[in-house]
């Protein structure tokens, strides 16, 4: 340490006397002559002056300024500071000292050469020593510092690894902890999805309960709809086969008097015996089959086959004189309706009459039997108030007997929907009807009841129009229906299932929607096409959407 400082000492020494000369500039930085704000300063060769030291002074304004100008005190104050030699290396500095060097200022009296260069010693002892101690002070400064940088690293890498532990502590204890959380959630979730498990276990027993529940009520359903279907059927068959059965046995015993029977009387009398046995309980399938056993017998023997054809085709020609009768009537009472029109125009009675002339013009456009009679009686009721005779006098026996029977069961029918609608909401009259598979569409009678079960809808006027205008096809049981009245058997089976059947045509005139089809095949070795002309009253809806004709009737 004490050798650096001598160091210090003589090279401020050498510096002082023995220094290498510095060449002065003759182009100065200032602020001009008269300001002290600003020091000259050597210009730099290669460097523009700064902002603030913009006027350029030559050497001889310099020597001026610090010599007898402002800069002398300045100059002065940095030699007796010592500053201007302890930094020698600056610049300006070194152009100063080059600048006084054999100049006496007059800053301090005169001395001796000896009394200066011992009081420059001085200084210069002085200023080492001193400068020896600041940097003394300045290592022990330096020292104390490092010592305490290192101590202060200490505490903060013992801190840092405390830190470093507490936070491997910290996230142990976390880890730890969320573990121990993971377990309780995978527990809960594991107790969670066995809740669900058995829920869905029991869901799914439930389902499958509700399930086969519906599967056994729509079997049940399914059974109840073709045992209804079967019946309804039934009711059909034994509709015809009642009328049917008391022409075959009326004829029968007829028959078995006569010299061409051929017939086992003893088979029959039991056949018949065991008829009249089941219909003593009612009419029934088993009466039905007894009656059909016996029909089938009967049919074997030609002579019986022939003498029934020919009874019937009397029966049929009396019917269709009847017939004819009726419509010849209709005709001459609508001459005599017209007649007394023309004679009454204007009066209460020509009004009535020509409301029944209206009706009688409508019958025979689309004849009804039932309608016509009804007519009739109306007619020859109105004759008799308004004194007109009648040109001939009709029985109409036949056709007597055959309305009043469809009468009883039209009351019947009747009865049974007036029941029916005081305990059922009658449905409100929406014309706009949305078809759905599996219901049965149904015409309405001719006094507006309508006898409405499970699945069955009533239709207005316009709706059943419009289904009878769309109708495409028939369904099996409309086929079934369409060969109702046919006889024998086998031939009633070829028209319901034999043979090919083509697309039904369909037109639609008062209320009343007719159909006609053919059935052609082969029946019994012979090839034929059977013409089937029906009324329609029921239809049905396929999964397409098509309109079926579902079921007709031949009167």
């Amino acid at each position: 340490m004490i050798k650096y400082f001598f160091l210090i000492f003589f090279s401020l020494i050498f510096l002082q006397h023995s220094s290498k000369s510095f060449a002065l500039t003759n182009t100065w930085c200032s602020n001009g002559k008269y300001s002290a704000a600003i020091t000259p300063f050597p210009k730099h060769s290669s460097k523009k002056c700064p902002a603030y030291a913009k006027i350029i002074m030559n050497l001889d304004d310099v020597k001026e300024y610090y010599f007898e100008g402002l800069g002398k005190e300045y100059l002065c104050r940095k030699i007796k500071s010592g500053d201007l030699f302890k930094q020698h290396h600056r610049e300006d500095y070194q152009a100063l000292i080059e600048l006084i060097k054999g100049k006496d200022l007059g800053c301090q009296q005169n001395k001796t050469f000896v009394e200066k260069k011992a009081e420059d010693e001085a200084k210069i002892k002085a200023l080492a020593e001193k400068l020896a101690k600041e940097e003394i002070a300045k290592q022990l400064k330096q020292k104390e510092e490092a010592r305490k940088i290192a101590l202060a690293k200490k505490k903060a890498e013992e801190k840092a690894k405390q830190k470093a532990i507490a936070e491997k502590k910290a996230l142990a204890k976390k880890q730890a902890e969320e573990l121990a959380k993971q377990k309780a959630m995978a527990k809960k979730k594991a107790k969670e999805e066995a809740r669900k498990k058995e829920l869905a276990k029991q869901k799914a027993m439930a389902e499958k309960k509700a399930k086969e529940a519906a599967r056994k009520k729509e079997l049940a359903k399914q059974k109840a709809e073709e045992e209804l279907l079967k019946q309804k059927v039934l009711n059909e068959k034994i509709a015809k086969i009642r009328e049917e059965a008391q022409f075959i046995i009326e004829t029968l015993k007829e028959y078995v008097t006569t010299d061409t029977n051929k017939l086992d009387i003893l088979e029959v009398s039991e056949l018949l015996e065991n008829y009249n046995s089941e219909m003593q309980k009612g009419w029934s399938d088993t009466t039905v089959e007894k009656y059909e056993e016996l029909y089938e017998y009967v049919q074997k023997d030609n002579g019986f086959v022939t003498y029934s054809s020919e009874k019937k085709s009397k029966q049929l020609a009396a019917y269709n004189e009847e017939i004819r009768q009726l419509r010849e009537y209709l005709n001459t009472s609508q001459t005599r309706l017209k007649e007394f029109i023309t004679k009454n125009l204007g009066s209460k009675n020509a009004k009535e009459a020509l409301k029944l002339a209206k009706e009688t013009k409508q019958i025979l456009k689309d004849f009804d039997v039932t309608k016509a009679l009804s007519l009739k009686n109306n007619i020859a009721t109105w004759k008799a108030m308004n004194g007109v005779k009648e040109d001939k006098e009709y029985a109409f026996k036949i056709l007597n007997k055959k309305v009043a029977v469809k009468n009883q069961s039209v009351i019947k029918e009747f009865t049974q929907n007036k029941l029916a609608s005081n305990t059922t909401k009658k449905p409100k009259n929406n014309n706009k009807l949305r078809l759905k598979p599996g219901y049965v569409y149904k015409k309405r009678n001719s006094d507006g009841s309508c006898s409405k079960g499970k699945k069955e809808i009533c239709l207005t006027k316009k709706q059943f129009k419009e289904l009878c205008n769309k109708a495409v096809d028939l369904t099996i049981y409309g086929r079934k229906m369409g060969a109702l009245m046919a006889s024998p058997n086998s031939y009633q089976r070829f028209l319901e299932t034999g043979g090919e059947v083509s697309l039904p045509k369909t037109t639609y005139s008062d209320d009343i929607c007719r159909v006609k089809y053919y059935v052609s095949g082969v029946y019994r070795g012979t090839s034929r096409k059977d013409l089937i002309s029906a009324k329609v009253t029921e239809f049905v809806a396929s999964k397409k959407g098509n309109i079926l004709i579902h079921n007709v009737s031949i009167y």
